[in-house]
């Protein structure tokens, strides 16, 4: 009765959440099954609590009754307790629309595959003000803060953090059916990443929608290091692919420090890096206006890849410290520097010209900044003609997008 939700400030103003507790697998905070009417009011929900897990059940510490006789120490977990860490567990699964003031939903350490928030039909799950927290640790894997496969949405004015753990993110959907009057998948506040490993954060396809109006901020994601071939270990603030994928993560006002900051790994099994800021491919759009996006020693800063592909980052920065390509767009993809500021360090390559087509980086208004020797500006590839190395310069700026100077 005193709880009070600012939905401005996105913080409780009075009283406290009390939040259901899940200590079992393949459990559910909140489910409705029916199909009319709609839930509201402020809801929230543990999954785990820090180092605890699965937990087994002892009725004497609940009423001392079941069906007349007590149990004690009980392993309820359908794997018969052969994993501690708490599995398939749900904060909301709904066939049936929300409209929630507030949510608090937070997923501990010792998990792996749960979902926060999960429409199990094509409905709005509106979850209001409020927080998903991935609490990580060294130990939780897999996790999903909202995910979303072919149908329904989600909308929230709180905000995601992923904290720790290993493979966590934030947003997974994938396109599909829409609610009558729903235009996006997902839509929150901001996105914020600390200390992951192997983790893309935000990650959309097959049309999703997917609108973070705050924006991203990434710190300290990493990559284990037996990252391989084989096993596909990598790390990125976010990954479009397929058409009409569309991330939206613009900043309001331009990043003057690293806002989103990714540190790649060489493969133990091949002589190339992985890692990235931020990756669109086969007509995946990623509306990334006015970051600050820092890699080092990753495959690249920014990717666009395939027919359609299209990564917006002008009016911020891009900084790469590593040994391939700042920027890399091919086959199709673009990639949009307009008014941005491209840092270039260690053993980069800014980008790649190919000879006889229009460079795929639209680059007015942008600067380069070389902190390194070892820096090159632009490959050109496929030069069959001869070059005039009286007009070399000339020619290269105009190549490169740049003025001559």
């Amino acid at each position: 009765k005193t709880f009070t939700f600012n939905t401005t400030t996105n913080k409780v103003t009075a009283g406290a959440f009390k939040p259901i507790e899940i200590f079992g697998d393949k459990s559910i905070g909140l489910y409705q099954s029916a199909t009319t009417g709609t839930v509201e009011g402020n809801f929230a929900v543990n999954i785990g609590a820090t180092g605890k897990g699965n937990q087994n059940f002892t009725t004497s510490k609940i009423s001392n009754l079941t069906a007349g006789k007590n149990i004690t120490n009980y392993n309820i977990n359908p794997d018969g307790g052969k994993n501690a860490n708490i599995e398939g567990s749900f904060g909301i699964l709904s066939n049936l629309s929300t409209n929630l003031t507030s949510h608090q939903i937070k997923i501990f350490d010792k998990t792996e595959k749960n979902v926060g928030v999960y429409p199990n039909a094509n409905v709005l799950l509106n979850i209001g003000g409020g927080s998903i927290e991935l609490i990580g640790g060294t130990t939780a894997k897999n996790n999903i803060g909202i995910y979303v496969n072919s149908q329904g949405a989600v909308k929230s004015t709180g905000d995601i953090s992923v904290t720790g753990g290993v493979g966590n993110l934030a947003i997974f959907a994938v396109g599909g059916a829409l609610p009558t009057g729903t235009t996006k998948q997902v839509s929150v506040g901001e996105v914020k990443g600390t200390n992951t490993k192997n983790s893309v954060l935000v990650y959309g396809s097959n049309g999703a929608k997917i609108e973070i109006t705050k924006g991203m901020t990434v710190k300290g994601a990493a990559i284990e290091a037996d990252a391989s071939t084989v096993n596909k270990k990598d790390t990125g603030a976010a990954f479009a692919t397929g058409a009409g994928t569309e991330i939206t993560m613009n900043k309001a006002t331009k990043a003057t420090t690293a806002n989103i900051q990714i540190t790649g790994t060489k493969l133990k099994d091949a002589d190339r890096y992985v890692g990235f800021g931020l990756m669109a491919q086969n007509g995946g759009k990623i509306i990334a206006q006015k970051n600050y996006i820092k890699v080092t020693n990753g495959s690249t800063a920014i990717a666009s890849v395939g027919a359609g592909a299209n990564v917006d980052v002008s009016g911020g920065t891009v900084e790469y410290k590593g040994n391939g390509y700042a920027l890399y767009a091919a086959n199709g993809g673009k990639i949009d520097m307009s008014g941005s500021k491209l840092i270039l360090d260690g053993n980069a390559v800014g980008y790649e010209k190919v000879y006889g087509t229009p460079l795929p980086i639209t680059t007015t208004g942008m600067t380069i900044h070389v902190k390194s020797k070892d820096v090159t500006i632009m490959s050109l590839r496929n030069a069959t003609a001869p070059l005039n190395l009286s007009t070399l310069s000339t020619t290269l700026n105009s190549w490169a997008g740049l003025s001559s100077t």
